[in-house]
């Protein structure tokens, strides 16, 4: 059964709430001073569509840890186009550069992050990114 929320709710505060699982829910609550005007409907609704595309903000470990910065804009398209999920060879194709080029950023890469593979990568980032999923 969730929780009651009536005795936050009113004018003065707009609440965000999400299921982190089935016995938890993560709430969120911004609040005005009584002697403020009350959130406008553009306000709740500005506010609204800003916490469904930040989900992270209910996460325990927010803000997360950053990623360690990599050394050169290259190795950062890279990190990108790995984390999206596309192979080695996709990436060599799509930055117009040998595999064997791609493969020697890779490596510098996972030694940075230290991590062994691209699912690892993954893994590891989207741990200490949840918002990255």
């Amino acid at each position: 059964m969730p929780p009651d929320l009536s005795p936050l709710a009113g004018p003065q505060t707009i609440l965000a709430e999400r299921f982190l699982a089935e016995d938890t829910l993560s709430l969120i609550a911004l609040r005005r001073a009584v002697s403020d005007p009350p959130f406008s409907d553009r306000e709740r609704h500005v506010t609204t569509l800003v916490f469904d595309e930040i989900p992270w903000l209910h996460f325990r470990d927010w803000p997360p840890p950053p990623l360690p910065m990599l050394s050169s804009p290259r190795q950062q398209r890279i990190l990108d186009l790995l984390l999206s999920g596309m192979s080695r060879k996709e990436i060599a194709h799509k930055l117009e550069v040998a595999p064997g080029t791609v493969a020697g950023y890779c490596r510098e890469i996972y030694r940075r992050l230290r991590v062994n593979s691209q699912s690892e990568l993954i893994r590891q980032t989207r741990r200490k990114n949840p918002s990255s999923k």
